[in-house]
């Protein structure tokens, strides 16, 4: 479900009086800003009406995870910039706040730059979602989703904008996703790797003769990017069907009747 905020929702919590913190809603990029982030119904329509543990339809959350709202967020060093990756536009977003930061007066649309990824795939869309500043560069991570299929297509990138040369990019790292990764549940040890990704829900169950109820389709998202103190570069990459499935969920329409998965 989203929070109060809806889909362009950014919050912040204020900790100073830990652990009695709150979090209000610092804005919402869409209402404040005028930027499409995508779109989606309602917490009710979509049939979230109970607690975390109830299951739930979602179709429209089943489809679009990934796809839509704000990816992974990040500050400038000074404290002065607020980025973020557009999951439905695939573009990267800065929003000036020195403003903020001076007297509390929340940025309007005249804050806001944004910048497209010069990135292209085979076989399959671009899914940007991680941000790391660093010594003056913005890094942002991206996949090629390889919805046509293929496992080849597959790749990752870290590019990054220059924010002392106009934002200039520069692609610094690129890989393909055909790595042998282990599995992720040791019931499946034959199901391995990634795969590209898909909305079907019955392409996600656990191969062919094991459990109907059995969700086991890993496909990647370049969601965190970090720093060691000697400059390596550390990716944490995520799985999309974790996000888009849940546990002892329902399936996403109404034909897989009151099955849990």
């Amino acid at each position: 479900a989203l929070g109060p905020a809806g889909l362009g929702g950014i919050y912040t919590t204020n900790i100073a009086n830990y652990p009695s913190a709150t979090t209000s809603t610092f804005i919402d990029v869409i209402a404040d800003l005028g930027i499409n982030v995508g779109t989606v119904s309602s917490n009710a329509d979509r049939g979230i009406t109970g607690g975390p543990s109830s299951p739930s339809r979602d179709n429209e959350g089943f489809v679009n995870s990934a796809k839509i709202g704000i990816g992974d967020i990040d500050l400038s060093e000074d404290g002065n910039t607020l980025y973020f990756t557009n999951l439905f536009d695939k573009k990267l977003y800065a929003v000036d706040i020195t403003t903020y930061n001076t007297n509390g007066t929340k940025p309007t649309a005249s804050a806001v730059t944004s910048f497209a990824l010069n990135l292209s795939c085979n076989g399959g869309d671009l899914r940007p979602w991680a941000i790391k500043v660093y010594k003056d560069q913005v890094y942002v991570g991206a996949v090629c989703d390889g919805n046509g299929g293929q496992k080849s297509d597959l790749r990752a990138f870290v590019v990054a904008f220059n924010t002392l040369n106009n934002f200039s990019q520069e692609i610094v790292l690129e890989f393909p996703l055909t790595h042998p990764k282990g599995f992720s549940m040791f019931t499946y040890p034959s199901e391995t790797g990634w795969f590209p990704w898909t909305d079907d829900w019955l392409a996600k169950r656990a191969g062919n003769g094991f459990s109907d109820n059995d969700m086991l389709h890993p496909e990647p998202i370049l969601g965190d990017i970090e720093f060691d103190i000697d400059g390596s570069i550390i990716l944490g990459i995520n799985d999309r069907t974790g996000l888009q499935t849940g546990n002892a969920n329902y399936g996403p329409t109404d034909a897989f009747g009151g099955n849990l998965y």
